[in-house]
């Protein structure tokens, strides 16, 4: 079996209309161009991004101070 099971499977054909609005992995001859994203901060400029992004932008849940996932 592959990634998606049978009825959820995005490149099935189902019916016509739907051939148009399928995901786009199943087209490969159409291209989309992809988003320019800006540059992540190297060295001492992404520990300080990795720090605002743990301790100071912290938003109170429950009274308990946010766990972060790492």
């Amino acid at each position: 079996m592959g990634k998606y099971p049978l009825n959820l499977n995005p490149c099935l054909n189902i019916n016509e209309a739907a051939t148009e609005n399928r995901h786009p992995n199943c087209h490969p001859e159409i291209q989309v161009e992809p988003q320019e994203k800006k540059k992540t901060p190297k060295g001492r400029a992404y520990k300080r991004v990795l720090y605002t992004r743990r301790f100071v932008n912290v938003t109170m849940t429950g009274g308990k101070r946010k766990v972060h996932p790492d």
